[in-house]
């Protein structure tokens, strides 16, 4: 969230640079320890990103499922 804030940012003074966030990225990568890259993350299409969500907004937003 924090990359796509800084790249999408109303703010141009406030808004990366191609150069930034390439650095913003490399430098959360470097703090990373082995086993955090080494875990395996979730599948795009297996996770169900609605689960979570309110019933009567599941309801009502059914169609876009």
């Amino acid at each position: 969230a924090p990359l796509l804030d800084g790249m999408t940012t109303r703010c141009i003074a406030r808004r990366f640079t191609a150069t930034q966030a390439l650095r913003f990225v490399d430098d959360i990568r470097r703090a990373l320890t082995a086993a955090q890259l080494g875990s395996p993350g979730r599948l795009y299409f297996a996770y169900d990103r609605w689960a979570h969500l309110p019933r009567a907004f599941q309801a009502a937003w059914a169609g876009h499922r």
